[in-house]
């Protein structure tokens, strides 16, 4: 075992227990995985909110094939494949704040734009992006707190290329930034467009890993999703990473 995930075995949490948990997207755990022709069809929020994924398409099914540390992880192997849920949702909604967490790997060092998972706001517009390769091999940010603010979009330094990674993306819309994080550490922070409150109270229509488009979506693979509809402290992401590392072995 590393000294890095000795360090944090005594900080581990359940995702449940600092509240506000919005989407849950576990696919190490089977029971929430169902498989049809093509790949995987649908996968369960295990948050409680019941915003499950789906895919009716055949050919844009990820693979539920893979694993890391001996866990179940899904493939997206381009075409496009993405998991997508059209029903509005309360993610990003009138809160004070986004946290994201995501595990994931490329195929291949992402030099052009992949899409990771996205939340729209109000009339369609960009709320929460994660992606990779905006900016060529880095990660990257980008969302908005009032649906009639320009989005921000934020590049992160360090570089990508096949390594499986823990990305966090915190939007505090009450002091006005968003921050990414590459496996707990900073990747770069900057201002939103506005601050001061929370986000519109308007529904988020589109959630999606991945995405429709086949010159953005992802080539690789995603082993776990959290987000929060909170702007979570220090203390909290350190905690939330602790059980992500213990978990996939990272």
């Amino acid at each position: 075992m590393s000294s890095k995930r000795i360090a944090v075995l005594g900080s581990v949490i359940h995702p449940l227990t600092p509240g506000n948990l919005s989407l849950w997207i576990d696919f190490a755990d089977a029971s929430t995985v169902t498989t049809n022709t093509g790949g995987i069809s649908q996968v369960d929020d295990k948050s409680g909110n019941g915003y499950h994924l789906t895919q009716g398409t055949s050919g844009s099914r990820p693979d539920y094939s893979g694993s890391l540390n001996g866990r179940n992880i899904a493939t997206f192997a381009g075409g496009p494949d993405y998991l997508y849920r059209s029903t509005p949702t309360d993610i990003g909604r009138n809160v004070p704040g986004i946290t994201s967490y995501l595990v994931w790997k490329h195929t291949s060092s992402p030099t052009a734009r992949q899409n990771l998972f996205g939340v729209q706001g109000g009339g369609g517009v960009v709320r929460h992006y994660l992606y990779a390769g905006n900016s060529s091999n880095k990660f990257t940010g980008q969302g908005r707190r009032l649906d009639g603010d320009a989005y921000t979009t934020l590049n992160g330094s360090a570089n990508i290329g096949t390594s499986w990674h823990i990305g966090t993306c915190m939007m505090d819309f009450i002091a006005g930034t968003i921050t990414i994080y590459i496996d707990g550490a900073s990747d770069g922070s900057t201002a939103l467009a506005s601050s001061g409150g929370n986000s519109s109270n308007t529904a988020s229509p589109n959630v999606i890993i991945s995405s429709a488009n086949a010159s953005f979506d992802l080539v690789g693979n995603v082993a776990e999703l959290l987000v929060y509809n909170a702007a979570h402290d220090a203390d909290t992401r350190a905690r939330v990473w602790a059980y992500l590392r213990n978990k996939w072995g990272l």
